[in-house]
């Protein structure tokens, strides 16, 4: 008999599949505390905006950080609610601490001065985007 594969996730591996759940729940998760916490007390208690410098990764810790965005980025567009780029971020520099890889969440605005301001959030290991990758990334003008 042929089995049938998902539609919403064709390719995913048995272990995939938790890791998907496991990201989706993170994403709950995320999303309520930041809404009832302020970010400054949540980045302090996730040390997501550490000032260490994060060593450089292997090869292949950099594979393991494109599977995460990849699977990040995929369950955030499946998702009832809105991920946009900061639970994104915040989820996937979680998961990534799990494996004892270090990675870089930038928090970015564009010019303050102009009236459509936008900020945004992305996550860099070594050389990759794991998530939130801008074609424009110049544009933001990243916070210390």
């Amino acid at each position: 008999m042929k089995r049938r594969r998902s539609r919403l996730f064709p390719r995913l591996t048995l272990g995939d599949w938790g890791l998907a759940i496991y990201i989706a729940l993170s994403f709950c998760y995320v999303r309520g505390a930041l809404w009832m916490v302020p970010f400054r007390v949540l980045a302090r208690r996730w040390e997501l905006l550490d000032a260490n410098d994060p060593k450089e990764p292997s090869l292949e810790e950099l594979g393991i950080a494109r599977r995460v965005g990849r699977l990040v980025q995929g369950v955030a567009r499946r998702m009832p609610f809105t991920c946009n780029c900061l639970p994104q971020a915040i989820v996937g520099k979680r998961l990534l601490a799990r494996y004892g890889i270090s990675s870089e969440l930038k928090l970015g605005v564009n010019d303050v001065r102009a009236e459509d301001f936008t900020a945004h959030a992305w996550l860099v290991c070594g050389s990759v985007y794991v998530t939130g990758y801008l074609s424009g990334e110049g544009e933001y003008k990243v916070l210390d």
